[in-house]
């Protein structure tokens, strides 16, 4: 079973980002998909009292930005850049956040503790910007 293979503190994956047939992020991005995830959720979450904000990969020196500015959220990663709408991408990404985060309940039940943390920040940052849970 593949389960018995993963390394929980080595997982590798990539999120992959496609807006209007404009891939921004995808499998030539790959990283420690735990920690990349926590990295967006972490900017997304700054982005309610700053303007801006920015991280690296976590093990690769690939830049990623995201700014608001007023309704619109302009994603950029190295030099590609998106210009979308903010609580559409905010619906969409906490979304798959959550469900990244539930498959890892399924797959490493021993780490509810650390996983459930990370989705109760999903939820924080949902109220934070009152984006309704999708059904």
């Amino acid at each position: 079973m593949i389960k018995h293979h993963l390394d929980y503190d080595y997982l590798y994956g990539a999120i992959c980002i496609e807006y209007q047939n404009k891939n921004i992020l995808g499998f030539r991005y790959w990283d420690l998909i735990d920690q990349l995830w926590f990295y967006f959720l972490n900017t997304l979450n700054d982005l309610k009292t700053h303007s801006s904000s920015e991280f690296y990969f976590p093990d690769q020196p690939i830049k990623v930005i995201l700014q608001k500015k007023n309704s619109r959220l302009i994603l950029t990663v190295d030099d590609d850049r998106i210009n979308v709408d903010f609580i559409e991408f905010m619906q969409a990404f906490l979304s798959a956040a959550l469900e990244f985060y539930n498959g890892l309940l399924k797959i490493f039940p021993k780490k509810q503790e650390d996983i459930y943390y990370n989705i109760n920040f999903i939820d924080e940052i949902k109220n934070l910007y009152h984006i309704q849970s999708s059904t």
